[in-house]
């Protein structure tokens, strides 16, 4: 309902046209307020009129000293109008009022407790946007949350609350709320889920766990809505469903490191390929057709899919290559923001090959007219440098150099150093390109730019001679820069000596060339002239008279360091003085310095931008392009620029890192030693009650009910053949109620290199009731393990359900059943011996269920794989033999001995084989199928 008198209020500050009219006005009004709310029958219309009328003063500027018992009595209003009012003034002017948003916390409460989603809407508006929120209302935003009775638009601003809630407190997170936010990128309302997943990719960066499970769950998701595409059509934008949702499943599988699972990963793969084919389909941004909110749309899901292609590492050449025309048509493109963003992706791409067809496009658009492209585009020639494209790229930019800004100009000449002395393909090339940069970067060239080539030359002896004729000329020309002025300086006083005997530079027009220097150099630069002046006196004692001359025309010099150097210098030639000369003028010896100033001066300024971006760094970009062209090219990364102090050049090696030999088993062993040390699996080792039962059934059956709650039930099928296994679990919803966010979680205990353990498929992430979704799970036992792969189940039935167990893969089914004569078994007994030999006493506790699982022992130890084997008068004995397959270690010939009492209630296994851990790992199983 309006309120005729702000109206008119409004109204009349409008029509004013002076400040102090205006200003009058508004203490006259706020004098009337005053006066009104001191009425202790001020009813609530009025008072909603006149907290409406503070709140639009102090939008114009104006104090407004009032106290919050004026506003907190409209937020327990019953009608949302006032409510309105007064969560809104409170906002704006109570904000870091930390008293009055105390007081304002029950009528909060109430309305987070509220059935009317406007009210609950505006409590969470208001708690998400004050100053120091109220953490302790956390609980109650999750349950809004989480809440299948929530309104989508209440679970959305309760995402996004809580969002603002983690940012300010992580600790306001509940560890057993990750799982079920994370299950609720599931939901069927997109809108929720985007809110969600803004709030998940928070946790993410911040738990690697979490990031792992979400990333999954994105996977999923992303995979879900390309190819169903079950979307409201109030999401489709431009015929794409639900892109900025894309976009942020996009960011949150680019949090942790690229997934194991082949079944995720494959998802994955196709999810890309099919944007990023789409994406070249439609033309990335030449398109004209389509309007600018399409062309913005297709290009920001198109980026970020280059990303995670780069992320996962994707080996697909054809669709690389597409890729890399397509991000040359953005580069190319008209729009500012595009062109900075595909130098981006370009960046990150630059590991690939084929990547160099972008090289022109980079290079045009360091003439851009937004100095952010033009910086960004240096940034992508830093990456796109090796050593194929080093001159063509170094010629370009000191071409362009003089006419950069000021800024970028120093930049450019870091960079450029940088990469000249990594990818040199000559130290000529070197001496050549280093001096022109130190001629065209004139004042913008850093120290260490010059100081680095001098190093490099003192180090290497075949260069000295030409880099001291080459400075010497650049040197004569009329616009020498300060930088090749000391070069010049430091390799004549150093070298001169070796090009005497050239025509043109000999010693005294060596000298002449220098003075000539000193008319047009800076103070800095004369002091090294001095300095080399000395090595001249004692390397060409028939200039001495004209540097002493130079000498004595400083003695009395107004600035103190030339004064001093000349003084000192001075004496050093007086013939009481001159045998020091020599050893005062010794060579320099080699420089030990390991690694370029210039790339520690790099890698800190980028890693101080990602700290401002705060983003997740990208891992070594530039070491992985070298090695990768290396690999590809078969060359060795050979650093041209070495000398006496070793390598003065950032490189991999040239050694070959040594092949790594297979982790062995343990030496000593005790009876329940598994046979590597587990990975901590956290969370995942907590496996729910009774599993054991089903697990048992499964070591002696093939198809069995491997787990169930009273809403899923997991069946368990599983065919193995040599060392791998197939192993189905079938997901069947037996409630009458829809699950939704259904998952398969595994966790393998053992190393990769002993157990290889992946998923070929993945379930559907919904259940009508007595639906049934199946998962595929592949193994390969490449050494003998002890410990069985877990799999953890979860799901949404109103609240998130978990359920763990271990999965029915066990060392027996790799082994292949053995049949054997009584004349045999015992000669082979004899032949693994004692050595090879384990053996345990346990009772039978299949007995005391009612349905005894091991009904039959002859039954129970076929079922372990064993091939059983008659010995004659052996009664209450069983033997068995068999043959382990494994693809690392070989295989194991295994013999077993089982002894029972007349009641079978005690028993005795032993176990002989070529290893005596495989038969700790045997006996332990056969008692599990009696005891578990």
């Amino acid at each position: 309902m309006a309120m005729r008198g702000l109206t008119q209020f409004i109204a009349d500050l409008r029509e004013l046209r002076t400040y102090e009219a205006e200003k009058a006005r508004i203490n006259a009004e706020i004098a009337n307020i005053k006066q009104n709310f001191r009425d202790n029958n001020l009813n609530a219309y009025k008072r909603k009129k006149y907290v409406a009328k503070l709140a639009y003063i102090y939008t114009l500027g104006y104090p407004v000293d009032f106290d919050a018992s004026d506003i907190l009595p409209l937020l327990t209003m019953p009608k949302s109008h006032g409510k309105q009012i007064g969560y809104l003034a409170m906002g704006l002017m109570c904000s870091d009022n930390k008293s009055a948003i105390e007081r304002a916390i029950p009528a909060v409460e109430d309305d987070l407790a509220s059935s009317s989603d406007l009210n609950t809407s505006m409590a969470l508006n208001f708690v998400s946007a004050i100053a120091d929120p109220p953490l302790e209302l956390a609980t109650e935003i999750v349950k809004l949350l989480m809440s299948p009775t929530s309104s989508h638009s209440v679970r959305k601003k309760a995402a996004l609350t809580f969002l603002s809630f983690y940012r300010r407190d992580r600790t306001v997170l509940q560890p057993e709320w990750t799982e079920r936010i994370i299950a609720l990128l599931d939901v069927q309302d997109i809108g929720v889920a985007t809110s969600v997943a803004s709030l998940i990719k928070a946790i993410a960066e911040n738990d690697a766990a979490s990031a792992e499970r979400a990333a999954a769950v994105a996977a999923r998701k992303l995979h879900h809505l390309l190819f169903e595409q079950k979307v409201s059509s109030e999401y489709i934008y431009y015929d794409v469903p639900a892109p900025w949702f894309i976009i942020k499943l996009l960011e949150l599988i680019q949090i942790p490191p690229p997934t194991k699972d082949e079944a995720v990963s494959y998802a994955l793969h196709e999810s890309i390929s099919m944007i990023l084919e789409w994406a070249i389909t439609v033309a990335p941004g030449g398109s004209t057709s389509s309007s600018s909110q399409s062309a913005n749309m297709r290009n920001a899901v198109f980026l970020e899919a280059v990303n995670v292609f780069v992320h996962l590492d994707m080996d697909d050449g054809v669709l690389l290559e597409h890729t890399i025309n397509s991000l040359k048509r953005c580069l190319e493109g008209k729009d500012t923001n595009l062109r900075y963003l595909a130098l981006n992706s370009m960046v990150a791409l630059t590991p690939f090959q084929g990547i160099d067809h972008l090289l022109d496009p980079v290079l045009a658009l360091l003439n851009d007219k937004d100095i952010s492209v033009r910086r960004r585009a240096l940034d992508g020639l830093y990456h796109l440098c090796n050593d194929e494209n080093i001159e063509h790229i170094a010629a370009s930019l000191l071409d362009q150099l003089s006419s950069h800004e000021l800024d970028l100009r120093e930049e450019t000449v870091v960079r450029l150093s940088d990469v000249i002395e990594r990818f040199a393909t000559s130290l000529k090339w070197y001496v050549d390109t280093t001096l022109s940069l130190l001629m065209v970067g004139g004042s913008q060239v850093p120290d260490e730019v010059w100081q680095r080539m001098v190093q490099i030359v003192v180090n290497n002896d075949t260069i000295q001679s030409y880099a001291t004729r080459t400075a010497l000329e650049y040197a004569k020309g009329p616009r020498c820069s300060d930088n090749t002025g000391r070069v010049c300086a430091y390799f004549l006083g150093e070298f001169g000596n070796q090009i005497a005997h050239e025509p043109g530079c000999r010693p005294g027009e060596q000298f002449l060339v220098l003075q000539d220097l000193w008319s047009i150099c800076s103070p800095p630069v004369r002091y090294h002239l001095l300095t080399t002046y000395l090595k001249f006196a004692n390397l060409f004692e028939e200039i001495r008279p004209q540097i002493l001359d130079v000498f004595k025309l400083y003695l009395d010099s107004g600035d103190l360091e030339l004064q001093q150097r000349s003084c000192e210098y001075h004496n050093l030639l007086q013939p009481e003085n001159v045998y020091l000369l020599p050893t005062v003028c010794d060579e320099m010896p080699p420089f030990v310095l390991k690694e370029s100033p210039l790339g520690e001066r790099l890698s800190l300024k980028s890693r101080s931008a990602l700290a401002r971006q705060n983003t997740l760094a990208k891992s070594n970009i530039v070491n992985r392009n070298q090695s990768l062209r290396a690999q590809a090219t078969g060359k060795k990364l050979t650093p041209i620029i070495t000398g006496r102090g070793g390598s003065f050049s950032p490189s991999l090696g040239s050694g070959g890192s040594k092949p790594q030999t297979p982790t062995g088993f343990p030496q000593t062993i005790q009876e329940e030693a598994p046979a590597q040390t587990p990975q901590t699996t956290g969370k995942s080792e907590l496996l729910s009650s009774n599993w054991e039962h089903g697990f048992r059934q499964m070591l002696t059956h093939s198809e069995a009910v491997l787990y169930q709650d009273a809403l899923l039930q997991v069946g368990c099928k599983y065919e193995y053949s040599k060392n791998i296994g197939c192993v189905i679990l079938y997901l069947k919803n037996v409630s009458n109620v829809a699950l939704s966010s259904v998952s398969v979680q595994l966790t393998n205990p053992m190393e990769s290199s002993v157990l290889s353990v992946s998923s070929k498929s993945l379930p559907a992430s919904s259940l009508r009731p007595s639906a049934v979704t199946e998962q595929v799970i592949m193994c390969e036992a490449k050494q003998p393990f002890a410990l069985s792969p877990i799999a953890r189940v979860t799901y949404l039935a109103g609240s998130l359900n978990e359920m763990s167990f271990r999965l029915p893969i066990t060392i027996e089914r790799f082994m292949r059943p053995v049949t054997l004569n009584a004349q045999d078994f015992a000669m082979r007994w004899d032949q693994i011996g004692v050595a090879g030999e384990f053996k345990k006493d346990f009772k039978n506790f299949s007995l005391s269920w009612q349905q005894p699982i091991v009904k039959d022992d002859a039954d129970a130890l076929g079922g372990l794989n064993w091939g059983l084997s008659v010995v004659a008068g052996q009664q209450n004995v069983l033997f068995g033999a068999g043959m382990i397959q494994t693809t690392s270690s070989g295989n194991f010939g295994c013999l077993c001995r089982l002894e029972f009492d007349a009641n079978r209630v005690n028993y005795r296994a032993t176990v002989r084989t070529t290893k005596k851990l495989v038969s700790v790992i045997l006996v332990k199983n056969v008692s599990n199928a009696y005891q578990l």
